[in-house]
């Protein structure tokens, strides 16, 4: 909850699109631009990312570049601000960052009194309690991909599951299918359509 404000922020949610992709071999080229090809206040601005530069795909560079045109602007408290942040979500696992991704996509769609009360809510906590709350915290589900908007379970359905003293497991009699449009293959040649030529 402590994090509820921090990923607020507008300089978290750039953060937010910063993916960590796998190491490419030297025979693939860098997306463009490279970090060559950024001018001085770029560089000054992104100097956190520099080392994450060559593994953004380019959109993401992209969003990375427009934060820049506003970053000269800033005060430089706040430049130290953005640049820390940015140090921070550059050193994410990439767990971490899809956690990070969750909760903000969480706490955008509380209103502004119902995060105001989790803070206070949070911090209300003794030191000891704030030390347990990552570790109460549920498992999230190991999978290829997590959801950005969690699905309700309602709306999910049940996997068949062979009953006892069923011969077979469920399945679906693709002999009742035409291989060609999955519909039923008992339809009346009547009502199937017919190829325009």
């Amino acid at each position: 909850m402590g994090l509820v404000l921090f990923l607020g922020s507008p300089i978290f949610c750039l953060a937010g699109d910063l993916t960590e992709k796998p190491a490419k071999p030297a025979s693939t080229l860098e997306s463009s631009p490279t970090w060559a090809e950024l001018s001085l206040a770029q560089k000054k601005a992104l100097l956190p990312l520099e080392n994450l530069w060559p593994t953004l795909e380019v959109n993401r560079k992209r969003k990375w570049l427009a934060f820049t045109q506003n970053f000269a602007d800033m005060t430089e408290a706040s430049q130290a601000i953005a640049q820390e942040r940015m140090r921070d979500w550059a050193a994410l696992s990439p767990q971490q960052r899809t956690q990070a991704r969750l909760n903000f996509a969480q706490t955008k769609q509380l209103s502004s009194d119902e995060k105001m009360a989790k803070w206070e809510a949070f911090q209300s906590l003794s030191e000891d309690a704030k030390q347990k709350l990552p570790t109460s915290r549920p498992r999230p589900p190991k999978g290829a991909a997590v959801a950005v908007k969690p699905i309700s379970p309602d709306k999910l359905t049940s996997t068949p599951v062979k009953k006892e003293g069923q011969g077979t497991s469920p399945r679906i009699d693709t002999g009742q299918l035409n291989p060609f449009t999955l519909l039923p293959a008992n339809l009346q040649a009547s009502n199937r359509p017919t190829a325009v030529q």
